[in-house]
């Protein structure tokens, strides 16, 4: 049901879906339905259970969520949906509710190139004021639900392409909203890293740039000459880090 609903997508005058291209796959292989033709979203999900869309919530690009309030029609009762990033859904989650391995299973999953999106939800009061209630109150005390995988495959030219481009000396770098891992795995798969060479990552922990190897052993930053042995990634957290404290870094 939450893969039928937590999403922002209508529907054009021909019935076709339109929004992003992640939640039209995620909704298509929810083998829902969408009906929107009573000035109102109904959704009725694979298993036959029907809901009445109320309030939809962004995407919110500082807590990486998006989230839905649904009305189970049989029931009447009340439903918050939320999704996004492992990170981001873990720590609006009831810890309870998360697998132990969920830290290191989503990490495991970026490093191997997959976009994972989480999921989670809640049941609600049934006089709450849909309408005005603030976002945070949704999003809190969640269940956790599960995660879904996508996976996108890069072109068969994409190699030749960023060799071509290195013959003429132009560096490739590549900018993501991915996760820093799956950009890491992309980068080598297309040869923008060198498989041969040590990646290090950098991450923001306090007011200062951490460095760590892909398997979070930490890691001293070679200078010099030396620092060409190695190849370096970081999270927007850093990168925006070294540009508002040291520029040359940031490039």
């Amino acid at each position: 049901l939450g893969m039928a609903c937590c999403h922002t997508l209508t529907r054009s005058a021909n019935g076709k879906m339109i929004g992003n291209p992640v939640d039209r796959f995620m909704f298509e292989n929810s083998r829902a339905t969408f009906d929107d033709s009573e000035n109102e979203i109904k959704i009725t999900d694979g298993t036959g259970r029907e809901v009445v869309v109320l309030r939809h919530f962004d995407f919110d690009h500082h807590t990486m969520t998006q989230g839905v309030i649904v009305k189970d029609v049989d029931t009447g009762r009340l439903y918050a949906f939320c999704k996004g990033s492992g990170e981001a859904i873990g720590k609006i989650c009831v810890p309870e509710t998360l697998p132990s391995n969920f830290d290191r299973a989503i990490r495991s999953s970026a490093k191997a190139g997959i976009y994972q999106i989480s999921l989670a939800m809640k049941s609600l009061e049934d006089d709450i004021d849909v309408a005005n209630i603030a976002r945070g109150k949704i999003e809190c005390d969640l269940s956790f639900q599960g995660v879904i995988n996508f996976k996108n495959l890069i072109r068969d030219n994409a190699r030749d392409v960023i060799s071509h481009l290195a013959e003429g000396e132009i560096v490739s770098t590549m900018i993501t909203g991915d996760s820093v891992l799956t950009g890491i795995c992309i980068a080598k798969e297309s040869g923008i890293l060198d498989n041969k060479k040590q990646v290090l990552v950098g991450e923001l922990e306090e007011d200062s740039v951490v460095w760590k190897t892909e398997d979070e052993i930490p890691a001293e930053l070679p200078t010099g000459e030396i620092l060409h042995s190695v190849q370096l990634a970081m999270s927007g957290a850093a990168w925006r880090h070294f540009v508002e404290t040291d520029p040359k870094m940031a490039t």
